[in-house]
């Protein structure tokens, strides 16, 4: 509930307060920028939680989850196709990733696409 994703954000940022008071303001400054984005998601603001995610892939261009995230959003925002597109970039980057394959076999059925 509420209370869990609240709890779970003071974790994430006593996180990014321990890993800057570490001297490490690089990590510090993805894991406030990936709270940013999810909290964005979850408010339903997909556009903008695509630009946090998007800088985020740049900082990390491997990371499947975040691909997953990007195509969470565009799923969010109704474009089945560009969120297909991006479960296919996150199972190629991690083939045994469950959560890229299941988000794109769900895509798949959605759009009509039982291949």
């Amino acid at each position: 509930g509420l209370g869990e994703m609240s709890s779970e954000f003071n974790r994430k940022i006593d996180k990014a307060i321990e890993l800057y008071e570490q001297g490490n303001l690089k990590k510090a400054a993805v894991c406030v920028c990936e709270e940013h984005a999810r909290h964005l998601y979850h408010q339903q603001q997909y556009e903008a939680a695509l630009v946090e995610y998007s800088r985020l892939l740049q900082e990390h261009p491997k990371d499947e989850n975040l691909m997953i995230m990007i195509g969470n959003c565009w799923d969010g925002r109704g474009d089945k196709n560009a969120a297909v597109e991006w479960y296919q970039k996150a199972c190629r980057c991690n083939r045994r990733s469950v959560l890229a394959l299941s988000n794109l076999a769900t895509a798949f059925y959605e759009i009509g696409d039982y291949r």
